[in-house]
């Protein structure tokens, strides 16, 4: 996904797959109908808590508002999930 990349590596081929770990979890929120503002907690908490991607302060380097647009889109592919037969 284009609009979450807190480590910045949507560029590289070889990092294609530097994020499957985190698709169940969230694939899980989104399935159960958590709101925007627990999945935007959810994928701060990745990146603070498992990628360290904190500044000198102890804050995300993401911005909130690129962390909201990235959530705002998976919400919105929250429809196009279907039930396995």
């Amino acid at each position: 996904m284009d609009e979450w990349d807190p480590i910045g590596v949507n560029d590289t081929p070889e990092a294609a797959d530097e994020y499957d770990f985190y698709i169940g979890g969230v694939y899980r929120l989104l399935e159960q109908g958590t709101s925007e503002a627990e999945i935007v907690t959810h994928l701060e908490g990745i990146e603070v808590g498992r990628m360290g991607m904190i500044n000198e302060t102890g804050a995300p380097l993401m911005p909130e508002a690129k962390r909201r647009a990235a959530v705002s889109s998976l919400i919105a592919l929250r429809g196009s999930f279907t039930q396995p037969s």
